[in-house]
């Protein structure tokens, strides 16, 4: 059982392979591709109208025999499994003074938090945050979860909140958390397609936009960027495109 906006598509492919059966939880707004990809898979998808219905409708299903939940983000099993990201990194490129990567509910950073500072005490780790969903830098200022109500965004992986997990992990080890306007995303999606040849998601694209604004501690600097994603509905981004023009 998952819920929440990431790492769903992974759930069904894995129950499929495994001849387990996946139900997912998804609140609404949901991205018609991932939507799309997770019933590729052969997973079962339950929408509802916002977080709390989701909450709602996942403590429903756990209570059924042989369900076994598994969170987006608050799970040691995947924090660790989001830590084997570093664990390659770190085997194949030297010398890295800066990790930047997106952060939402904070699975994935904090997987790359510990077994990177495991490996590499010194690495200076950053999170990018959307302006408009800018819940994680506030947590870790206040030590404390503060739910993101109404996150306005493109992002759609990153519109959740931390995790009572990743909460104290991602204030032990973030060197700061960077936020980044919906300007700056479009700008390094961009950037992404035209001079490097990918297709970036919004959720990827905020990882990358420090490094196009030049930010100071970055200049002279060996930095990895974790791209997390390619989820691009193009039907939707080009009429948000031609909304705001």
């Amino acid at each position: 059982m998952l819920q929440g906006e990431i790492r769903r598509q992974g759930l069904a492919l894995a129950a499929g392979l495994t001849g387990l059966s996946a139900h997912i939880v998804m609140p609404q707004p949901v991205s018609s591709l991932k939507y799309e990809a997770v019933i590729g898979y052969g997973g079962t998808v339950t929408l509802a109208d916002n977080r709390s219905s989701a909450e709602e409708r996942l403590r429903e299903l756990v209570r059924q025999p042989g369900v076994t939940n598994v969170h987006a983000f608050n799970d040691p099993y995947v924090i660790a499994g989001q830590g084997t990201i570093m664990l390659e990194l770190l085997g194949q490129v030297a010398g890295l003074d800066v990790l930047l990567a997106p952060v939402g509910g904070g699975g994935l950073l904090s997987g790359l938090c510990i077994a990177g500072h495991y490996l590499q005490p010194a690495l200076k780790i950053f999170a990018c945050e959307p302006e408009g969903a800018a819940d994680a830098r506030e947590s870790i200022r206040l030590n404390q979860i503060v739910p993101i109500s109404n996150p306005v965004t493109r992002a759609d992986g990153l519109r959740t909140s931390l995790g009572t997990r990743t909460l104290p992990i991602l204030r032990n080890h973030l060197a700061s958390v960077w936020l980044v306007s919906e300007a700056e995303i479009l700008q390094a999606m961009r950037f992404a397609y035209e001079r490097l040849k990918l297709v970036i998601e919004p959720s990827s694209a905020v990882a990358l936009a420090p490094i196009l604004r030049r930010e100071s501690e970055l200049i002279g600097k060996r930095i990895a960027v974790l791209l997390t994603g390619g989820n691009v509905d193009l039907g939707g981004l080009w009429d948000s495109l031609k909304t705001e023009a």
